[in-house]
C-alpha cells in the first residue's frame, strides 16, 4: 500500500520509519552558544549523536558551564531544558530536608573548594585556583568519597577543612579538620623550625631583617621576633 504526490511513492513503511522526534528531524539547533538555561549557560555544540539501543533515536548533545559556580557538563540537551539533568550545586536546597545537618554542611564545604578552585569568577580564585590549588580527582568527581574521608578523619561542626601543605591542592594525604587557630598556624608566612635556624645564622652573620624578610616573604617584624627572642608564629 502507498501513496502518490505528483509522481512520487512513500510506502506506509517509510512513513513508520521516519523518526518525527524533534531532535531528530531538526538540522539546525534550536538554541546559540552562550544561551542560559537553568543556570546552565551552553559553552559548545557536541552535535547529534545515536541514542540507545531501546530507543534507536538521533540526540544532540551539549557542553554546558554552571554559572554559579563553574562546574562544565556534558549531557543531552533536552534533560537540561527539561531540568532532569542539573549541576550538583542546585540541589543543596533539596538535600536539605532529607538529610543529616553533618552531610549537608559538609556538601557546602566540597561546593566551596570546587568553587574556588574552579570558578573564575568566584573573588577567591586567585589566591586558590588561579594559583595552581586544585581538587584530587577522587573527590572532585565524588562528594560522596569526600564525606566518607571527613567522617573517618575527624569531621567536626566547629572544624574546617585545611591543607597541611599551603602549596599543595586538597587530597586525602594533604588535608585534615582543623579549628582556626590551627588553620592560622598554617599560612603562608608560616615558618618552619629549619628555616627560623637558618634566618638566626643569618642575622649573625650581618644580613638586613629587610632583606631576610623578602626571601622568606614574611612581615619583617617576624625576623625581629626571632632577633630578639619571641615565638614566630603569632
Amino acid at each position: 500500500m502507498g501513496y502518490n504526490w505528483v509522481g512520487c511513492h512513500i510506502s506506509v513503511g517509510d512513513i513508520w520509519r521516519t523518526d518525527f522526534t524533534s531532535e531528530s528531524i531538526m538540522s539546525k539547533p534550536t538554541f546559540k552558544i552562550n544561551d542560559v538555561i537553568n543556570n546552565l549557560k551552553i559553552i559548545e555544540d557536541l552535535g547529534v549523536k545515536k541514542g540507545s539501543e531501546a530507543s534507536k533515536n538521533s540526540v544532540r548533545f551539549v557542553m554546558v558551564e554552571c554559572i554559579k559556580c563553574g562546574n562544565k557538563i556534558e549531557g543531552r540537551y533536552q534533560k537540561f531544558k527539561d531540568k532532569l539533568k542539573v549541576c550538583p550545586c542546585s540541589s543543596l536546597r533539596k538535600i536539605k530536608k532529607f538529610t543529616c545537618p553533618y552531610r549537608l554542611r559538609i556538601l557546602k564545604i566540597w561546593h566551596g573548594m570546587r568553587t574556588r578552585c574552579y570558578n573564575k569568577s568566584s573573588k577567591s580564585y586567585g589566591r586558590y585556583g588561579g594559583k595552581g590549588i586544585l581538587i584530587c580527582d577522587e573527590w572532585l568527581s565524588s562528594f560522596d568519597d569526600f564525606y566518607r574521608w571527613s567522617i573517618k578523619n575527624g569531621y567536626g561542626c566547629n572544624l574546617s577543612i585545611d591543607r597541611i601543605e599551603s602549596n599543595l591542592g586538597y587530597a586525602p594525604n594533604n588535608c585534615r579538620w582543623a579549628d582556626a587557630k590551627m588553620q592560622s598556624r598554617n599560612r603562608r608566612n608560616t615558618l618552619k623550625e629549619s628555616q627560623v635556624i637558618e634566618i638566626k645564622n643569618m642575622i649573625d652573620n650581618g644580613i638586613f631583617p629587610v632583606e631576610i624578610a623578602k626571601k622568606y616573604n614574611v612581615p619583617v617584624k617576624r625576623i625581629y621576633y626571632i632577633k630578639t627572642g619571641l615565638t614566630w608564629n603569632e
